[in-house]
């Protein structure tokens, strides 16, 4: 690194002191490449041998080899400065290789589903927030079953026998991956709060909600939060307040607050009631076949209702 900053640090001053920003390209070297071919990296990087290029291309070079998704580290190191122009070498750490991969501690969620959710496969390149994004989807997973505690930790381990991935040139790079899963109890509702609320009491919007309910002691199997049921009934409660006259009714948020034990939650939904509409006046136009009189009837509404989404 104190190498590619003395090379920066000179182009700078070269550019204050006037010294042609243009620098010639003497070699250009590649190091650490297992798999990747050294071809493929030049060719990605626009850097060659005999090309006459500006100090701005070095990080544009960096930049194309980074989004080829292979590596976890890029360098430019300065080897060496003459009248003829400039030595580098592109030093690259490529990313690891995956090799077999496999979940541990899994009971509620089975293998197959998560080789039909996660896009994982052997001989794959593994950037950086790989497993990071991995975990988070099988933890995901979890949520969706109530299990809100599951605990997912990815570990790479070291091939116990040699792999012949890429013909034996990724042996070095080759990782297992192992998924270890500490799934816990699920996560049980407590209370159902509303706050924003002041036309409907909270016993009363709770009782629009088909699929989350608050725990009873008799009814303890259920009750179990599920992200994507409660979205679901958040949505009936909003088409409650609708069909109400409610019309710029909106949920303005939903928080989740855990007991101590975090084997309970709470969950809080603030809302925006606004104000209740009521139909002023009916006007008709286009009608040839029935008069204005007989359509009021027919639309069964009079000035004065309530507003009501379903009406229409």
């Amino acid at each position: 690194m104190k190498k590619l900053f003395i090379f920066i640090l000179s182009l700078t001053l070269g550019i204050a002191q006037g010294i042609p920003a243009d620098i010639t390209l003497v070699s250009v070297n590649v190091e650490g490449n297992a798999v990747t071919s050294e071809n493929t990296i030049l060719f990605t990087a626009g850097l060659r041998e005999g090309q006459t290029i500006s100090q701005a291309e070095f990080p544009r070079a960096i930049k194309r080899l980074w989004q080829l998704g292979l590596f976890q580290d890029i360098q430019l190191r300065y080897d060496n400065e003459t009248d003829e122009g400039l030595s580098l070498t592109i030093l690259v750490k490529e990313n690891f290789i995956l090799g077999d991969l496999s979940y541990d501690g899994n009971k509620k969620i089975k293998d197959r589903k998560f080789e039909d959710e996660i896009s994982l496969s052997k001989g794959q390149r593994l950037r950086p927030n790989t497993l990071h994004e991995t975990a988070k989807k099988i933890k995901e997973l979890y949520e969706e079953k109530g299990y809100l505690n599951a605990e997912i930790n990815p570990v790479l381990e070291i091939p116990v026998e040699e792999s012949t991935l890429f013909d034996g040139r990724a042996k070095d790079l080759v990782r297992n991956v192992v998924f270890n899963i500490q799934e816990n109890d699920k996560i049980k509702i407590g209370k159902i709060i509303f706050e924003g609320n002041e036309s409907y009491s909270d016993l009363r919007l709770r009782w629009t909600m088909k699929e989350t309910k608050q725990q009873r002691w008799y009814m303890f199997w259920r009750s179990t939060f599920d992200d994507k049921k409660f979205d679901e009934d958040l949505n009936l409660v909003s088409t409650y307040y609708r069909n109400k006259g409610y019309r710029d009714f909106r949920i303005v948020s939903d928080t989740i607050q855990f007991s101590e034990n975090k084997k309970m939650l709470n969950l809080v939904v603030t809302v925006d009631e606004g104000p209740q509409y009521k139909y002023r006046h009916f006007s008709w136009e286009g009608m040839t076949l029935f008069d204005e009189e007989m359509l009021q009837r027919s639309l069964g509404l009079e000035s004065g209702d309530q507003y009501s989404d379903e009406d229409f």
